[in-house]
């Protein structure tokens, strides 16, 4: 009876040894988790060169996004105030003209990662000869259009809707704007080549510039000499005139 006693209480006495190290190490495990989570926090929250690096990038290109539908909000507002025929007009003529450039995003999507590489491998010629060809096309897609959009505007413009009462609008919108469909296709190129050289401050800060050009010339044209909606297809036509040349000027400085 001693001896079985004795058995029972050495088990025990195991039995107890091993919950305590179990729990030890079950305590250690925990231990070492808190401590890996929190050197993966302070990582996470340490300065690091990239992180202000991706923010110098992303915050001008943010901005531009967000300074687009602004001026639109704004130029609406003064179309408006020549009635609802002319907004309608104006809207039909946005249509045709976005819808008639989109196929040509490529040539900033293209351009983008086509500059950063050839940036990165410090290849400035082949980048300088990058830019040229998308100019280039740039020039001869909008010689183009602007003598398909031009002389068809009235057809087109029906096609997308328009009847006869905001047909002349339409029209008298979409001549006027249309004037400066090499530039605006140049515009894709140049910024497409800035974000390449991974400056997207320019831009941004042209876009500014061309947008208070927009936003002057609108009431000056449209009340001012009484030009209606031609005059606010010449004033975006001028505005992107400006933000065009302007980036090309920078970026032969550049």
């Amino acid at each position: 009876a001693s001896a079985s006693g004795s058995d029972s209480a050495a088990a025990a006495a195991a039995s107890s040894d091993s919950a305590l190290d179990s729990a030890a190490s079950t305590a250690s495990d925990e231990a070492d988790s808190l401590l890996r989570l929190r050197r993966y926090c302070v990582e996470m929250v340490k300065p690091n060169p990239i992180d202000r690096q991706i923010v110098r990038i992303a915050l001008p290109a943010v901005g531009a996004l967000a300074l687009d539908p602004l001026v639109a909000l704004a130029d609406t507002a003064l179309i408006g105030r020549l009635g609802a025929l002319a907004i309608g007009g104006v809207g039909i003529s946005n249509n045709v003209f976005n819808m008639s450039f989109t196929v040509f995003n490529f040539l900033g999507m293209a351009t983008t990662p086509t500059i950063a590489q050839q940036f990165g491998r410090g290849e400035l010629d082949k980048a300088s000869r990058t830019i040229a060809r998308g100019l280039w096309i740039s020039a001869v897609v909008g010689i183009t259009a602007i003598a398909l959009l031009g002389s068809l505007s009235s057809p087109i413009v029906r096609f997308f809707g328009a009847n006869e009462l905001v047909t002349p609008y339409a029209v008298a919108y979409l001549r006027a704007r249309i004037l400066a469909a090499p530039l605006f296709l140049a515009s894709m190129v140049c910024q497409g080549a800035f974000r390449g050289y991974q400056d997207t401050r320019t831009p941004f800060l042209m876009s500014i510039a061309a947008n208070i050009v927009n936003l002057t010339l609108y009431p000056l044209l449209i009340f001012t000499l009484k030009l209606g909606v031609a005059g606010a297809g010449i004033a975006t036509a001028v505005s992107q005139a400006t933000l065009t040349l302007g980036l090309l000027t920078l970026m032969i400085r550049k």
